[in-house]
């Protein structure tokens, strides 16, 4: 997942990624903090321009769906289903059936979401019947959720942050992983993995890894993201690593745990 906002950085970020072997970079769209569609299209292009020429996703992700409202409520659902019509009628001739997903809604509240989905999946589906749908479990953790129905060629989307004390911990003493006494062993791990990987089977769909993460500075990082690569890998889920270049407490260059993952995006199957 990239840091967006300066169509620059957005092409130069995306081609850094390209470079190290990345093939799906998830674009976060901050609405909520500005309205302006023709910004998060200069933006998406950005990415396009060089997901072109590698072989690259690019996940057009409503981060912050309503106008002054910060987070993944909607406030106003004929205003996100219209903002989602003009993405699909701007990018449904985007060549590649993967070139881009639409994810309608980052760690979507539970109130009204499945309805407010429904409405802009089929809006979407009135317009391009030819790039995937991201439908997101509620929240920031990996949980049950059940596929939008009647609408074809969706992606099912969960966030791992099932571990928050872990995760998010960003005071000392650190937690560290693994914590066989709270449950956050490798183990584990795979459980809640495979419980992605069988909803895919379940509902014979692809499924996605949107997020997860865990600060910087935790001694044990560069080991909790050797798991979840090789984890999500083994068992052929979709990943983005949450964040590139966002914040310090998700900047992960020039750390150990970098290393970690450049050799995931070069070496990965």
């Amino acid at each position: 997942m990239l840091a967006t906002g300066n169509p620059d950085f957005v092409r130069r970020d995306v081609q850094h990624l390209a470079n190290l072997g990345a093939r799906i970079v998830r674009l976060p769209l901050y609405i909520g903090a500005d309205s302006n569609m023709d910004h998060w299209y200069a933006n998406i292009d950005a990415a396009l321009g060089v997901a072109r020429n590698s072989d690259m996703t690019v996940v057009i992700d409503f981060h912050w769906p309503s106008p002054g409202v910060q987070g993944s409520q909607i406030v106003n659902v004929n205003d996100f289903v219209a903002r989602w019509e003009g993405v699909a009628r701007r990018y449904a001739n985007e060549p590649g059936k993967n070139s881009i997903w639409y994810d309608l809604c980052n760690e979507p509240k539970a109130q009204n979401w499945r309805n407010f989905a429904m409405r802009a999946a089929r809006k979407i589906r009135t317009i391009d019947r030819v790039h995937p749908i991201v439908f997101a479990a509620t929240g920031a953790t990996v949980h049950d959720v059940v596929p939008l129905e009647g609408i074809d060629n969706q992606i099912l989307e969960f966030h791992f942050y099932n571990w928050s004390r872990m995760q998010l911990d960003f005071e000392n003493p650190l937690i560290t992983y693994p914590d066989r006494q709270r449950g956050y062993t490798k183990d584990k791990m795979m459980d809640i993995l495979q419980f992605i990987a069988d909803t895919g089977k379940k509902y014979r769909m692809p499924v996605y890894l949107g997020e997860t993460a865990i600060f910087r500075d935790n001694p044990t990082a560069a080991r909790f993201f050797r798991d979840v690569t090789q984890g999500c890998d083994k068992l052929n889920i979709h990943l983005t690593l949450h964040a590139f270049r966002e914040a310090n407490v998700w900047d992960y260059e020039n750390t150990r745990t970098w290393t970690v993952i450049e050799d995931w995006l070069r070496n990965r199957p």
